[in-house]
């Protein structure tokens, strides 16, 4: 039986991705350890500040946990935060306050932070511990005395999301969401530079900003937002100028790199003219055969909105939809387009007979035997996707056997062991069960040895074979029962693993030597599941991952659609020929990589003519239960969701997992393309040195299926002078390759802000050695330290101070800059400052000022020397903040040369008469 373990644990290396996941989760909850009682936890006074970077934007998340007293008198309550952040996120810091004391956390890698975190709990001293697999993260924040706060930052970057040349960054929802109760955000968004323009929330157009200048010269737009549980998604954007269609910025890292970022957008840059494209036959196609996320009053006004982004006057559009064991076209003919006509059409198909056999969606219905069982396999909202039936013993629950999908049992095996009459009953009615297809679990250790008598009727071997208590993880088999629908990983604090002769027995989850921890047999029709993982330590959204797969309530809809719906979909087109085909999927089977190319060639290759563009959309969003899901390219993929991705692939289309990216993304794949397309694309970058070389250089998020967009490039070098970039497009329906040469001087400017740069490639670095090298983690880990980056195999970790490690030394907190009152604000200063941006400058830089009190003010430009070369500013009444604009030129309006120049401001207080005086250097480069 071990050597059989082994075989599928291999099995598992070779059908699975190496990047594994937990379950989607977000939840936050206070807990004492040793104490199985478990409360949730709350966030206060939540600090948002952001700023966009072009490829990426910066966020700055500051926050209190809080218990709200669940644990009075305790000192030693521990915070448990596991949340997402949004897709393609990598955090780069986390700092924990100890007092008024600030500690910056250490990068380790995982089994390194794991082991000095537990040890530490145990001696009741200060750490936070942050881990990550996939896109779930684990925080612990310990001690917390309860009734008081404890105060955090996590540092994080966002990729940008760009509809045309409109930017848009997605805020961590699910991270603020994952609190009880209220939760109260400041939004801070700094501004670096004028380029980005003003920030909006898309959410909700009416939030006011107001201004106001730090003590470091930098400017914040704020704003209060009340209370973010109400939000359905929350996304800043905000307008981007791209003067003559490039963006370009730099950062030199001492002892490192000069890591870059360069972007341009084609059309602009090649003067290309936009034209409206002829009349299009649209057809959507809604597939709702799957169990979840086809809540009609949440969905349809999203697909309503997703169709007229797709859609222009002189359309023609037709919707199929696949549910309740059919597929059926909605309108016996295209329809023209306008927006009336798509809510007629949609409307019609909710209050009819048919739309109503399509939201049905059966529960199962469960019987927890015992108040253990309900304990350990039960999770808050189970009541939404299955019946559950609470009995007091398992004999009681007898009865009730044959009219549930799944019985649960614990304590008959140990703390209430059954006489052999009874086992014999129950035997009899779970006989029917299980040949009705239902589900039988239980648990199983030591104790139970010789007094349980169920399992171990149906598998007579059963025995434990280990006991560990150490925190181990544990993978599915894809070859199991249902291993599948586990997450590809998890790590769990212990358990037992078992030992049996019958060879019909199948492991579910197991270690990494093939031990099972759950194992499965199918009798009849249905599934006996024993395990021996004790989960009363478990948090609870670990307890939720274990249960709902064991339950079976990830996957539930036994008449699947989507095959019998794209097949519709190919007889429409080869009928009356269909430009453009949006699909959205609720289907929860789960399509892995294997056959999955053959079958979507074949596909393709039934459609006759000009294959029409699939945008696809996955509308299984784990809001409700995880569903099925595989991760393949370092992308993780519910039900369907690869399948989709590589239709929209071989069509040139787009995909969107909606667990991933919120529906202001679906809105901005819809959009018809204005502009065309293009085919190929050559960026060559040359550098002024003889000696110059180019480390790194990478297209960053390419998506073609949007020309309006601008194409991002990032890199490093060991050039400190300029770079040429060579550019060479070939769009499609154009002859002749679009050719283009800009030129730009690298700037020298080391401040904070802008390390970003060097994070973004370190981050798309180790993206790909998770897909091309994964094996590599020593490897993975080196690269993950350096840039200081969190991965699935390193962890963040803050400490007491030590010998070694002490507290920051001026830290910069931009939580303390918000303000108690917004009525306050308007173009407040709170330091006499000035500012020169950017420096090294070419061919202008920004001059910002900011004065406390009304002065006279005067600002001058010496050069070297001495020699007074330009006059700024020069007023008897200035106040607050004074934004100026030197274009590199003298006072006789000749442009200078290169070198250093001096940039002085003096004034005087008009009340008091105080004089000040600040000078600072600036660099003119050419």
């Amino acid at each position: 039986m071990k050597k059989l373990f082994c075989i599928l644990c291999l099995l598992i290396a070779i059908f699975i991705s190496v990047q594994t996941h937990l379950y989607a989760t977000n939840q936050l909850i206070a807990r004492v350890p040793g104490n199985y009682t478990q409360a949730s936890a709350y966030i206060q006074n939540a600090v948002l500040v952001t700023e966009p970077h072009g490829a990426y934007c910066e966020n700055s998340l500051y926050l209190e946990y809080a218990d709200h007293n669940a644990f009075p008198g305790s000192k030693t309550v521990e915070i448990i935060h596991r949340f997402e952040l949004p897709e393609g996120s990598v955090i780069n810091d986390l700092w924990l306050w100890i007092g008024n004391d600030i500690m910056k956390a250490i990068m380790l890698d995982t089994w390194t932070g794991r082991h000095i975190y537990d040890s530490i709990v145990v001696m009741k001293r200060d750490p936070a511990f942050l881990t990550k697999v996939g896109n779930q993260y684990e925080l612990h924040v310990y001690p917390l005395v309860s009734g008081s706060t404890r105060k955090i930052k996590i540092n994080f970057i966002t990729p940008t999301k760009w509809s045309g040349i409109n930017a848009t960054c997605e805020m961590p929802l699910k991270f603020l969401q994952a609190g009880t109760g209220r939760t109260d955000i400041s939004l801070l968004f700094r501004v670096r530079e004028n380029i980005w323009g003003s920030p909006s929330i898309v959410e909700d157009s009416k939030v006011q900003y107001s201004n106001f200048t730090d003590t470091l010269g930098l400017d914040y737009k704020y704003t209060r937002i009340s209370n973010i549980q109400n939000y359905p998604s929350f996304n800043l954007s905000f307008s981007c100028d791209f003067a003559d269609g490039t963006f370009f910025r730099n950062n030199v890292m001492p002892r490192d790199d000069n890591y870059f970022q360069f972007g341009f957008v084609p059309w602009k840059i090649f003067n290309l003219k936009s034209a409206d494209s002829l009349s299009q036959n649209i057809l959507a196609a809604v597939d709702l055969s799957g169990v979840y996320n086809k809540n009609y009053s949440t969905l349809m006004p999203k697909l309503k909105t997703a169709l007229k982004k797709a859609m222009k006057s002189g359309d023609r559009f037709n919707i199929l939809v696949a549910g309740a064991g059919r597929v059926k076209k909605l309108s016996p003919r295209w329809i023209g387009y306008s927006a009336d006509s798509v809510d007629k059409v949609i409307d019609s198909f909710v209050s009819s007979a048919y739309g109503d056999s399509v939201a049905q969606a059966k529960k199962p219905v469960i019987a927890f035997c015992d108040y253990n069982a309900s304990t350990i396999w039960s999770f808050t909202d189970i009541a939404n996707y299955a019946v559950t039936k609470q009995y007091g013993n398992l004999s009681s629950a007898i009865p009730y056997f044959t009219s549930s999908d799944v019985v649960a049992s614990y304590d008959h095996g140990y703390e209430s062991p059954l006489s052999q009459t009874t086992a014999n009953k129950a035997i009899a009615s779970l006989d029917t069960l299980l040949a009705n297809g239902g589900r039988f679990i239980c648990y199983f250790d030591y104790n139970r040895m010789g007094k349980e008598l169920i399992a171990t009727h149906y598998i007579p071997t059963l025995a434990p074979a280990h006991k560990t208590q150490e925190a181990i993880t544990l993978y599915r088999n894809p070859n199991g029962n249902f291993g599948m629908k586990f997450p590809e990983s998890l790590t769990h604090n212990g358990g037992y693993y078992f030992s049996t002769s019958d060879t019909a027995v199948k492991a579910e989850l197991m270690d990494a030597s093939g031990n099972p921890y759950i194992l499965s047999k199918k009798v009849g029709a249905g599934l006996v599941i024993v395990t021996g993982i004790w989960p009363f330590n478990d948090d609870i959204p670990m307890r939720k991952t274990i249960a709902v797969p064991m339950l079976g309530l990830n996957s539930v809809t036994t008449n699947f659609q989507l095959t019998n719906m794209l097949s519709e979909i190919t007889k429409t087109h080869n009928a009356d020929t269909v430009n453009t085909t949006l699909v959205f999927s609720n289907c929860d089977s789960l399509v892995t990589s294997i056959g999955t190319d053959s079958w979507v060639g074949n596909y393709k290759n039934s459609i006759l003519n000009t294959t029409p563009q699939f945008k696809t959309v996955n509308l299984l969003d784990g809001s409700s239960v995880t569903p099925s899901s595989i991760t393949i390219n370092g992308k993780e993929y519910y039900g369907s969701g690869y399948l989709l991705q590589r239709i929209a692939d071989t069509t040139g289309g787009a995909h969107i997992e909606t667990h991933l990216q919120d529906w202001t993304s679906v809105y901005s794949l819809m959009k018809p393309a204005t502009y065309p397309l293009i085919d190929s694309m050559k960026v060559v970058p040359v550098f002024s040195g003889g000696t110059d070389t180019l480390k790194n250089f990478t297209e960053i998020s390419a998506m073609r299926s949007d020309p309006e967009r601008p194409i991002l490039f990032i890199g490093s070098t060991n050039s400190t002078g300029s770079v040429t970039f060579n550019v060479d497009v070939k769009f499609k329906g154009i002859a002749d390759v679009k050719h283009a040469v800009y030129t730009f001087p690298f700037a020298v400017d080391t401040t904070n802000g802008l390390k970003v740069i060097a994070s973004m490639l370190g981050n798309i670095k180790l993206n790909n050695m998770f897909l091309y090298s994964s094996k590599d983690t020593a490897g993975i880990i080196k690269q993950a330290l350096k840039y200081n980056l969190l991965c699935d195999y390193t962890s963040l970790i803050a400490l007491e101070p030590n010998d070694t490690l002490h507290f920051m030394v001026n830290p910069y907190d931009e939580s303390g800059l918000v303000p108690n009152d917004i009525t306050d604000l308007p173009d407040k200063t709170d330091s006499l400052g000035l500012s020169i941006y950017p420096n090294p400058f070419n061919p202008s830089t920004k001059v910002s000022v900011s004065l406390l009190n009304p002065s006279s003010l005067r600002i001058t430009v010496y050069d070297i020397l001495g020699r007074e070369v330009a006059h700024l500013l020069n007023e008897e009444n200035v106040t607050g903040k004074r934004n100026i604009t030197w274009n590199g030129t003298d006072d006789s309006g000749r442009k200078i040369s290169s070198g250093i120049y001096l940039i002085s401001m003096r004034g005087k207080e008009i009340q008091s008469g105080k004089t000040f005086t600040i000078i600072k250097k600036a660099i003119m480069l050419k």
